[in-house]
Parts: structure tokens; sequence; C-alpha cells
């Protein structure tokens, strides 16, 4: 009998969920507190909704809130439910609004804030969370304090080898393991791939993998891995993993 397991690596950002809120505080706090006026709007960008994004959102509104009242902090949600276009249109408008502060959870949401903010002119400031590279991504051109007037956040670094290790550990005679990933919603889920296949490779395994663009297509992807693989994994990609 052929058993199928479905390995839920990306249940990592639940724990990293609520670490990246407690890094973002100091990040947000200086940048909140030089905020004078008597009511501060703050817009929040989600790519998705599942419970590890939103403990970061929550973390990120606790903080944010701390000393503070509904009346002074009025913080509004724009989730863009796995739809590019969508996320892109929420950031647009966001841009034409009257916000104080832009926090956006995952790179997709990142980059389209930071590069829609360059293209318009506009100065208001932009915390990331959760995005693994941001130098790759474009988001910013340094790590280091200081460099980034406009653009700061937290990274989450990724573990290909962690992740090869879990999957062979749970099912040491697999030879087949299957990925659904978007390739849109993160630039270095598309190196994810890569060198997890390599690694994989290495330990005489096949990696498997299908492009789901958007949530309505995971199951129906991940449907048609089932039979030819061995076991599923699962990148740190919020499309996929708001399927689960």
């Amino acid at each position: 009998m052929k058993f199928f397991y479905k390995i839920l690596i990306a249940g990592s950002i639940v724990l990293n969920g609520i670490f990246i809120a407690l890094l973002v505080q100091p990040v947000v706090e200086p940048i909140a507190s030089k905020i004078t006026k008597p009511s501060v709007r703050v817009a929040i960008s989600t790519p998705v909704s599942h419970p590890s994004l939103e403990k970061i959102e929550d973390g990120f509104r606790g903080i944010l809130t701390a000393g503070g009242s509904d009346s002074t902090r009025v913080v509004t949600t724009f989730n863009g439910n796995g739809d590019k276009a969508l996320i892109r249109a929420q950031i647009e408008e966001i841009m034409h609004g009257d916000y104080d502060l832009v926090f956006t959870i995952g790179t997709l949401c990142s980059q389209v804030a930071t590069e829609l903010a360059k293209k318009k002119g506009k100065d208001i400031p932009i915390v990331f969370g959760a995005v693994s590279d941001p130098i790759e991504a474009g988001i910013v051109d340094s790590l280091e304090a200081g460099r980034n007037t406009q653009v700061t956040g937290t990274t989450e670094p990724r573990n290909h080898k962690q992740f090869v290790d879990i999957l062979t550990y749970l099912l040491p005679d697999a030879r087949t393991v299957g990925i659904v990933y978007n390739p849109s919603q993160d630039p270095q889920l598309e190196n994810d791939k890569k060198e997890t296949a390599q690694l994989l490779s290495r330990k005489g395994i096949e990696l498997k993998a299908t492009e789901a663009y958007n949530s309505a297509d995971v199951r129906v992807r991940a449907a048609a891995l089932i039979d030819p693989i061995d076991e599923l994994g699962i990148l740190k990609d919020s499309t996929i993993v708001s399927e689960l």
C-alpha cells in the first residue's frame, strides 16, 4: 500500500509569525513615535488569509496600538486573496490614500509597495515582514542600518537542507517528492525549488513540481500529483499554505 504524507514544512511560518511580530517591534516603534498627527492611519497589505500570516498581522497590530487607542491609531487591512492583480490594485489604493505607514507581509506585497511608492514619489514609511531575501527581491539595496530611509523590516531566511532532511526522515524509502508552488508569489520560490531538487537528487530522490498561480488551482494541481509521488513537500508559499 502506498502511503501519502502531506508535510507541513511551511507550518514553520506559524512559529516565525510570533517571532516576526516581536522583531518588528524595534523597527516600528521609532517610526510610529515620530508621527505626531492626532490620528494615525496605517495600512496592512497581506497576500492571503492563513493563521500564520494572521499571527504576524495580529502581532504587528498589538505593537502598533500599544499605548494608543482605536481613535488615534486606525489600522486597515487589505487582503489580496492570492490574486496578484488584486494585491497591486489594493496597494495602488493605499498609495493614493492618506496613510502614515504601510506594513507589508511577504515578498510580493513588499515588492509592489516599494515599487509603487518609488514610481509615484510617495515618501510613506514601509515596514515589511516575512521576506526571505529583501535585497534579491529588490525591496532594499542593503541590510545595513541607516542605509534605507523609507523601507525597513525583518527577514525570514530559508533552510533548504533542513527541509529535505525532514522529508527524508519522515519517509526514508521515498523516491519521488512533489511540490506545488506559485512562482509569481515570490521570485525566491523558483530558487527554492531548484535548490530543493538538487539536494533531493543527491539522495536519489526525484522532485516533481507543478505550478499553481492562484488559490483556486492549488487543490487541482496537488490532486494531480498524488498518484505519481510518495510525499508532498510544501515551500514557504503563502498561496499554497492558504489552502491547507
